[in-house]
């Protein structure tokens, strides 16, 4: 009861418990309590796609990637269902060990890529397909990519 009073303050709106609590309902309760409590959330990855943008400035950059295994994070929003209600929430994930898939087919699209043209950039887990989510400070933008070598 303690995590729902949790999501209902840092909502500022009551959750209207229904007769049946599903599983997923549960887990929805779990997940956004950590998350809001500052705590980290661990789980498990294998594959995740990144829809960037071609141009002059990111041209370069994205034609030096290489098949090296590194550790990504990004920003970007969750949505959690619970019971029946959708919550966002901005956060930032952590791949702890990320390989880029297909290297050299990526380069290829980027290399023909018109400026503006949106290129997919799809990663699979490395040595580790553990991941970690955090509720992202507000400052941070959405879709932000960082690179942790």
């Amino acid at each position: 009861m303690e995590r729902i009073c949790q999501i209902e303050r840092y909502f500022n709106e009551n959750l209207l418990i229904p007769e049946w609590i599903y599983d997923t309902d549960i887990f929805g309760v779990y997940y956004l309590s950590e998350l809001i409590q500052g705590r980290d959330i661990e789980a498990q990855w294998e594959e995740h796609y990144f829809n960037v943008i071609v141009n002059a400035s990111s041209r370069d950059k994205l034609l030096r990637i290489d098949n090296k295994e590194l550790s990504l994070s990004f920003i970007g929003n969750v949505t959690i269902t619970i019971f029946e209600k959708q919550y966002h929430v901005k956060i930032i994930r952590l791949l702890k060990s990320a390989l880029p898939k297909d290297v050299e087919r990526f380069r290829k699209k980027v290399e023909y890529a018109d400026d503006g043209e949106t290129v997919k950039l799809v990663y699979v887990a490395g040595s580790t397909n553990d991941f970690v989510d955090k509720i992202a400070p507000e400052d941070m933008e959405i879709g932000n990519i960082y690179s942790l070598e």
